[in-house]
């Protein structure tokens, strides 16, 4: 299968070739050029399934033409050694837990598997990883490409900018990681780093690749712990709409999602779904709020909650969800950032930071689980 630029301007290129180049020519993110269906079943059987069986026959689907099931297993395997629990937090009311990582952020899973494909597709050739971060990105590729092998790491980093966890997080390992504390801003570092991309005579004698959340590296490998949800009732329906969460893509994925469900706009103003979810004590603000109508009838939302500390999140999405559940809406996907975990991050609204980066995502359904 070739993948190809959502801008349209670049020719379709295999999977390997958008693995390391990261974005296309034209600037524009790698899609597949068609997406098949699962067999028929597929979800079913993955009910109760492990990581490593979830991701292997997810990822063996997409990758099929590349990399055979028997090569992908004992990689995801390796990439995945830790638990991604689906906990219950109140009647109806469940949160995926993405961060019990090394570096305790939702990124260690794209960025594990992600550095383990990248040296399985390579042929020796050393490969550099250049990355900039204010956050959590750069801990989180540090820590995957630690000690891989044929791989060397520069991550770039605004000094003083980033929490003592982070920092520690990338400065400390050694070995193939180098962790560059520079004068200035995120953006200084993200200049340099581009600008070395942009180097012909320098990629003449160096092998880079990016490493940043638009790479299919670290996009795809987020889509296997969505399917961890197969455990709930109506499970194409919350891994489609989960699917808004990965990557920030949000208007390219919801479009993809309503095309692919023939969802319609939601009757339920859009300021009546945000005005009940602030009403919630613990909430400090909501961003990235959708709503629309399933064709079953089903209203469902999706949307980021801040709340104050990582304590509070439980008690903030079990009453977030009845608020907007009062009013008619069915499902409920919502990502959650705990402000006492978080510091400034041009990567996105709220970096999870402190911690190294707590997040987890709560879905609420209309069936008994």
């Amino acid at each position: 299968m070739n993948w190809v630029s959502t801008r349209g301007a670049s020719p379709a290129v295999p999977f390997i070739d958008a693995l390391f180049a990261g974005t296309a020519p034209d600037g524009g993110l790698y899609i597949p050029e068609r997406l098949d269906p699962l067999p028929p079943g597929t979800v079913d059987s993955l009910r109760g399934a492990s990581v490593v069986d979830i991701g292997t026959c997810v990822g063996s689907h997409l990758l099929r033409d590349e990399i055979t099931p028997e090569a992908l297993r004992p990689l995801i395997a390796e990439a995945l050694d830790f638990p991604i629990p689906l906990v219950p937090v109140a009647d109806r009311v469940w949160a995926l837990e993405l961060f019990h990582g090394p570096t305790m952020a939702f990124k260690d899973v794209g960025a594990r598997v992600q550095a383990r494909l990248l040296h399985h597709f390579t042929d020796g050739t050393p490969l550099t990883i250049l990355v900039a971060t204010s956050g959590d990105t750069g801990s989180a590729v540090a820590q995957a490409f630690h000690r891989v092998p044929d791989t060397r790491v520069f991550v770039l980093y605004p000094e003083g900018q980033v929490s003592d966890v982070q920092e520690a997080q990338m400065a400390s390992l050694g070995d193939n990681v180098t962790a560059v504390a520079m004068r200035g801003t995120f953006d200084d570092c993200q200049r340099l780093v581009k600008q070395a991309f942009a180097d012909d005579a320098l990629r003449q004698y160096v092998w880079l690749t990016p490493a940043n959340s638009i790479n299919l590296g670290r996009l795809l490998p987020q889509v296997i712990y969505y399917f961890i949800l197969a455990r709930l009732s109506d499970p194409i329906v919350s891994v489609l709409i989960s699917l808004l969460i990965i990557a920030g893509s949000w208007r390219l994925l919801r479009e993809s999602v309503e095309i692919l469900l023939e969802a319609a706009p939601s009757h339920i103003p859009l300021q009546d779904v945000e005005r009940r979810m602030k009403s919630v004590e613990g909430v400090i603000a909501v961003h990235d709020l959708h709503v629309w109508t399933l064709t079953s009838g089903v209203v469902a939302m999706s949307g980021h909650v801040v709340v104050p500390d990582l304590a509070s999140h439980p008690r903030v999405l079990a009453a977030v969800s009845r608020e907007v559940r009062d009013i008619g809406i069915g499902h409920v996907t919502i990502q959650v950032e705990c402000l006492d975990q978080c510091v400034p991050d041009a990567e996105g609204p709220l970096a999870r930071g402190k911690g190294g980066g707590a997040g987890a995502h709560a879905h609420g359904h209309p069936h008994s689980h």
